[in-house]
């Protein structure tokens, strides 16, 4: 695992210093990292949303009655473990 050292302003050093504690984190760092996974998993999320959304407001499309079936064909044919 890389590091990286970031440097910040020193209200927000003790800004993130007294929430670390507050919140249980071991230091500083582990706070500043959890906000940035947290960031990251919003940023995904929001992603998804914006996809199932897009989907959602596209016109329906018609599927054959045998579609999900060959689906599973094909993943199947992919992964052997993943056959029902």
């Amino acid at each position: 695992m890389s590091q990286e050292t970031l440097s910040v302003r020193e209200p927000l050093a003790k800004y993130a210093a007294e929430q670390a504690h507050a919140r249980g984190f071991t230091d500083a760092a582990a706070f500043v990292e959890h906000l940035i996974e947290a960031d990251r998993r919003d940023s995904t999320r929001a992603s998804i949303e914006a996809a199932l959304a897009e989907g959602l407001a596209s016109p329906a499309i018609d599927m054959p009655s045998n579609w999900l079936a060959q689906k599973r064909e094909l993943i199947a044919s992919v992964t052997p473990e993943s056959a029902p």
